[in-house]
């Protein structure tokens, strides 16, 4: 009767588990949290400070980012409209910070003053659903 050494037996397949368990946890984590975005640059035209942009939600786990520069003192002023009465929308600062000012969705017009110069976000959403929506950004 040949003797098997238990950590000799084990080690693989404990490594192998720990390695899938580690990938598995942090993959499903970050999918929960965000699910994927589709980034999008939101550019005004020369000698305008508004822009209106239109899209479609999906599904609950898509959201749409629209990232624009501005400068501190500029008062930002955000209106979304929809269908859908569960699409919201939040302002982000380049280290996805809410904006003072600015609530965690809910409110559909909303404005407020820029803390800093540096580039913004603003994450479109449904909480529920999924649908059309219009985006109206002011920038003064």
């Amino acid at each position: 009767m040949q003797l098997i050494n238990i950590r000799t037996f084990y080690k693989p397949l404990l490594t192998a588990f720990f390695a899938v368990a580690i990938l598995f946890l942090s993959g499903s984590a970050a999918h929960a949290q965000h699910g994927y975005r589709l980034e999008k640059p939101l550019t005004f035209a020369a000698g305008k400070s508004i822009k209106t942009v239109k899209g479609r939600i999906a599904n609950t786990l898509e959201a749409h980012e629209y990232k624009f520069k501005a400068r501190q003192g500029q008062t930002l002023r955000v209106v979304l409209t929809s269908p859908n009465k569960e699409m919201i929308f939040m302002v982000m600062n380049a280290e996805d910070e809410l904006v003072d000012g600015f609530t965690n969705g809910g409110e559909r017009n909303q404005s407020g003053e820029l803390p800093a110069d540096g580039e913004y976000k603003i994450n479109v959403s449904a909480d529920r659903g999924k649908g059309s929506y219009t985006l109206v950004v002011e920038i003064e």
